[in-house]
């Protein structure tokens, strides 16, 4: 952000994040929200996301233990809880049927992953992604 001056562009930090979305779903100029977690419990339904961008594969975090222990109990779960994130990420930006967003996945990792696990994702989610 600090690098990128661009007035459209807004971010927030952790005290003022609830601001900030505000700020962005009630302004009438254009804007641009860059936020790092951001996946879950907001509506940006209609013009308040028409894109998004993804940069990295939304893995769980292997330095909890309790993720490890997870992983070691149940292998399919680590997979899932990727799957179940980005899922959620992608819906913040289409919240109904007639609702429409074009998100973008960066990470090179994602090919791979979604490769290996396309059976926890929804129908609708195959029929609507296109690898490129």
């Amino acid at each position: 952000m600090k690098n990128i001056k661009n007035k459209r562009l807004i971010t927030h930090k952790s005290d003022d994040r609830e601001d900030v979305l505000n700020q962005h779903l009630t302004s009438n100029l254009p804007s641009v929200l860059v936020t790092p977690s951001m996946t879950e419990g907001i509506d940006l339904k209609g013009d308040a996301s028409r894109f998004q961008i993804i940069c990295k594969v939304p893995y769980p975090y292997l330095g909890d233990k309790l993720v490890q222990k997870r992983m070691r109990k149940w292998s399919w779960w680590y997979p899932l809880q990727t799957a179940k994130t980005v899922i959620q990420a992608l819906g913040r930006s289409i919240r109904s049927s007639d609702d429409f967003a074009v998100s973008y996945i960066l990470d090179s990792d994602w090919n791979r992953f979604y490769g290996q696990n396309q059976e926890m994702f929804p129908d609708t989610f195959k029929e609507a992604v296109q690898n490129t």
